[in-house]
């Protein structure tokens, strides 16, 4: 049973319902003790009555509380409020990476700036002990600013929890699984996640994801025995040496791939992608900026006229006299006027 809106749970006071399905509510909040709007995911009660769905979601929470890093969503709090488990992360007003796709491809260098920002998060993960399991263009965000944070840890394995790893089960999403992943060895490390990562380089560079198949067993078993296609045969604008470094993030062989985080975002330093058209969100973002410049320049304008008013009043010139009076000339009514009144004058004298 979701939780009614406009009412208040705990600390938060529930706005609006940002995502639902069998495994809880979503609920945009705003935090009345933190004065700050955040993320409130409520456990379903089927949910947190299956041990094994528990347990990944309390896993989440404390995965997600040991790691701060710009691009990886922010841990808020979790516990236990109305009887059912909640995880307050961050707000983040945000596309992500796969609705960014059905808009159009993304230019090279927007593509390399989002792999890069995501290996950072990685990195951070990684160097803590934590393999994500579940990297696809969902789980990557894009802020309103252009900057990606990383997402959906429920799938996430810390080493410091062995009892997680289990052989014979694959997990993950099918068209962005490792070969290792598919095979269901047991034990994962950054390895998988990165191949994962590159499947997604692939897709935001190429324009189609590196295996595609109506058939999941065909789509995995592409994963362990079929080599790529270089990307560059989907897109002539992708150069050599970037061609050369997503193949090798999907090499089959674990010792071929790139062994960390780090050096993945190394060999991106090397590559150039000089003549490439300016990413279109970073058109937009400037496109969005000149109008907010403009309503401010247009408002600064108004208020220097009126100031320039007020201080130059005394000296504006007299408005012109009227041409006519009284329907007639001006210069003739002034005229029959002068007459009348010397009439006037010699009436009086003769009078006298």
């Amino acid at each position: 049973m979701a939780f009614e809106l406009g009412t208040t749970l705990g600390d938060y006071h529930l706005i609006d319902v940002l995502d639902s399905n069998r495994e809880g509510t979503s609920y945009k909040v705003r935090n009345v003790s933190e004065q700050r709007f955040e993320i409130l995911r409520v456990l379903s009660e089927s949910t947190q009555s299956d041990p094994v769905r528990l347990e990944r979601f309390q896993r989440e929470a404390k995965i997600l509380a040991r790691l701060n890093h710009p691009h990886i969503v922010s841990y808020r709090s979790s516990t236990k409020l109305g009887g059912r488990y909640v995880l307050a992360t961050e707000l983040v007003e945000c596309t992500n990476l796969a609705e960014r796709l059905e808009v159009g491809p993304l230019s090279l260098p927007d593509a390399v700036k989002f792999i890069w920002q995501a290996l950072d998060a990685l990195e951070c993960a990684h160097q803590g002990g934590v393999v994500h399991r579940d990297i696809h263009p969902g789980k990557l965000l894009i802020t309103a600013e252009s900057e990606l944070k990383l997402s959906g840890f429920s799938l996430a394995r810390s080493t410091a929890d062995p009892r997680l790893t289990q052989a014979g089960v694959a997990i993950g999403s099918a068209h962005y699984m490792s070969p290792e992943q598919v095979q269901a060895t047991g034990d994962l490390d950054a390895r998988s996640d990165l191949y994962s990562l590159g499947v997604v380089f692939y897709e935001l560079t190429a324009g189609r994801k590196p295996f595609e198949f109506d058939s999941q067993f065909d789509l995995m078993l592409a994963h362990v025995e079929t080599a790529p296609e270089p990307p560059s045969k989907w897109n002539s604008q992708i150069p050599p040496e970037l061609d050369a470094i997503i193949l090798k993030s999907l090499a089959k062989n674990l010792s071929e791939r790139f062994q960390s985080a780090g050096e993945f975002r190394n060999a991106l330093l090397s590559i150039s992608l000089g003549g490439i058209p300016e990413p279109a969100e970073d058109i937009e973002k400037a496109l969005s900026e000149m109008k907010r410049r403009g309503r401010e320049w247009n408002r600064q304008a108004n208020a220097l006229s009126a100031e320039i008013l007020v201080h130059q009043g005394e000296s504006l010139p007299r408005p012109p006299m009227p041409s006519t009076l009284y329907g007639m000339p001006r210069l003739l009514v002034i005229a029959l006027m002068t007459i009348g009144a010397i009439g006037l004058f010699f009436l009086t004298n003769g009078l006298k």
